[in-house]
């Protein structure tokens, strides 16, 4: 729909699946292309903030 299109806009998404990992509204990582649950996982992973 149209109001996908605009967000997709906006985020500069050019391409599906484009993943986007947000924190405290400001965009911290991005990756696009397919990927398995396994390197999913581990992507957030390795862009969470350490466990204090």
């Amino acid at each position: 729909s149209d109001n996908e299109q605009a967000v997709a806009a906006r985020l500069g998404i050019r391409g599906i699946p484009t993943m986007i990992l947000f924190h405290g509204g400001q965009e911290v990582a991005r990756t696009s292309g397919a990927m398995t649950a396994g390197q999913i996982v581990r992507w957030v992973r390795d862009h969470l903030p350490a466990a204090t």
